[in-house]
């Protein structure tokens, strides 16, 4: 009875152990068929990245070109002053440009136009007159118009200030100041300003 129980355990032993080699062996075969499925999928995941790579690089190229284009478009939007005229209005109203003495300056007169642009969008406008004295700083009174302006993402004071709707018709654009006081001699920078851009500058001489 002893030799048939052992010879029946030894048996079941052997069936076990013929399972877990089958087992075993299909364990390697999945091991193998894994290891070729991960060199599939790491040379796929080479070239999405590598795909990837490429449309970053693509999309780096278009974004650079909308960016240079939009700035092209912004410079050829910006307005232009031009024909710039700078007198000095006596008391009597009569003009005088390029120098004048203070006797002859009751009031400052600038005027310009806005040159031709298709590109600038019609709409309002604001321009900003800096007049700047021979020592470089910006002609200021609150009571006569004069405030502050964003340039560059900082403050400055203009002297004169005028809103208009632009509508590309080179409209014409003229500024009067009364300082109420006399001008130090010297030479005197006129700036123009409008959208955050210098669009022209003059300048006139006080004798």
């Amino acid at each position: 009875l002893d030799k048939n129980r052992s010879a029946n355990d030894i048996a079941r032993l052997n069936a076990q152990i013929d399972s877990y080699l089958t087992l075993l062996e299909e364990k390697d075969a999945d091991i193998v068929r894994l290891k070729a499925q991960n060199v599939q999928l790491f040379s796929e995941n080479k070239e999405l990245k590598s795909d990837k790579s490429e449309i970053e690089e693509e999309m780096a190229k278009i974004n650079k070109k909308t960016d240079d284009l939009e700035k092209k478009v912004n410079l050829a939007s910006q307005l232009k002053a031009e024909n710039i005229v700078v007198a000095a209005v006596n008391s009597r109203g009569k003009e005088r440009e390029g120098e004048f003495r203070n006797r002859q300056l009751s009031r400052l007169k600038v005027s310009f136009n806005i040159s031709d642009n298709k590109v600038a969008e019609v709409g309002m406008r604001d321009v900003f007159i800096q007049v700047l004295s021979p020592n470089g700083q910006v002609i200021f009174d609150i009571a006569k118009g004069s405030g502050t302006f964003e340039l560059n993402g900082k403050e400055h004071f203009y002297t004169l200030k005028q809103d208009f709707v632009f509508n590309n018709t080179q409209q014409q654009l003229t500024y009067f100041y009364e300082k109420g006081s006399d001008y130090i001699k010297g030479h005197y920078m006129v700036k123009i300003y409008s959208d955050g851009w210098e669009i022209g500058e003059s300048s006139f001489e006080v004798k």
